[in-house]
């Protein structure tokens, strides 16, 4: 604080202001990206919803309205379920074609989520995401789509990787779209415990910052670096 006071001598309030800013930005992305790293390394839990979950009944509401069209698509809903780390409704659909699912969940009145094909070696998302996301296998086919995206473009385009595609495995109901969803994390899981630590730390970064990290990411890298003793050295992905 005191550096920003001396600079502030010389370079006015605004400058200061721009200098705070710039510290609390520096924080937040630090924060968010620890809690994404930790919530990677953690098992996903979906259960049904009970009596415990009264204060999602609201946004749960506003999903099934917002996720409606899908009807108009050819999807049937599965059920809702609960992420129980997040404490976020979800409400899991299959196509018509049964090689599709989808899954959404809605937070402070954003939602999210990703349409699902997969098969024995691959998995093919195409996602509306809510947080910035980390590396990944090559095995995940991920695209993104903006929040003002219509279910039917994200549709659209999820089937033009899947209609390339072989051997997609069929989905019937819930428990094997929550299965299919386990195994995926699970294969990125045992693929980034494989990565070395620096090689790893930078395609995080890569990933989480997108269009920034040329600008924002050795800094970032540093800065956490110094929380991580093995990397020191950024070495290939396996």
């Amino acid at each position: 604080m005191l550096l920003e006071l001396l600079i502030g001598a010389f370079i006015g309030i605004p400058g200061v202001i721009g200098i705070a800013t710039w510290r609390l930005l520096r924080h937040r992305l630090e924060d968010d990206f620890h809690r994404l790293r930790a919530r990677a390394a953690k098992d996903l839990k979906f259960r049904q919803l009970d009596d415990r979950d009264a204060a999602l009944r609201g946004p749960l509401d506003e999903l099934h309205v917002r996720t409606d069209q899908l009807g108009t698509l050819g999807f049937v809903a599965l059920g809702d379920l609960v992420d129980d780390d997040q404490a976020v409704p979800t409400r899991w659909f299959v196509d018509a074609e049964r090689t599709t699912f989808a899954m959404f969940g809605i937070a402070n009145h954003r939602l999210g989520g990703m349409m699902v094909s997969y098969d024995p070696e691959r998995a093919f998302i195409t996602a509306v995401p809510r947080t910035p996301k980390l590396a990944a296998p090559s095995s995940i086919v991920r695209s993104d789509v903006v929040q003002t995206t219509s279910f039917a473009d994200m549709f659209a385009k999820h089937r033009q990787v899947v209609d390339r595609a072989t051997s997609i495995l069929r989905v019937d109901d819930i428990d094997q779209a929550v299965g299919a969803v386990l195994t995926i994390r699970a294969r990125s899981r045992a693929w980034r415990d494989a990565q070395p630590e620096a090689a790893l730390l930078d395609a995080d970064v890569q990933s989480y910052l997108g269009r920034d990290y040329q600008h924002r990411g050795p800094w970032l890298k540093r800065r956490l670096a110094r929380a991580i003793p093995t990397a020191k050295v950024v070495s290939g992905l396996r």
